[in-house]
């Protein structure tokens, strides 16, 4: 189970056995922006892909 690490059973832990307390975690770093662009266009992609299956699957079935 992860702890942060200023929680009272971390500082307690670390003063009965002697040690410091555990280092923060370093934060998660930002999301490029072209990482954001390119996950983007790939979903509206298959969105899009999805939506043209769907009407031709419709149109097949006589559905208006």
């Amino acid at each position: 189970m992860t702890h942060h690490p200023n929680c009272p059973d971390c500082l307690r832990a670390a003063h009965i056995h002697g040690h410091t307390a555990p280092e923060p975690p370093e934060p998660d770093p930002p999301i490029r922006a072209a990482t954001f662009i390119l996950l983007f266009l790939v979903f509206v992609v298959i969105a899009s892909g999805w939506i043209g299956l769907m009407w031709l699957v419709a149109q097949d079935v006589g559905w208006p």
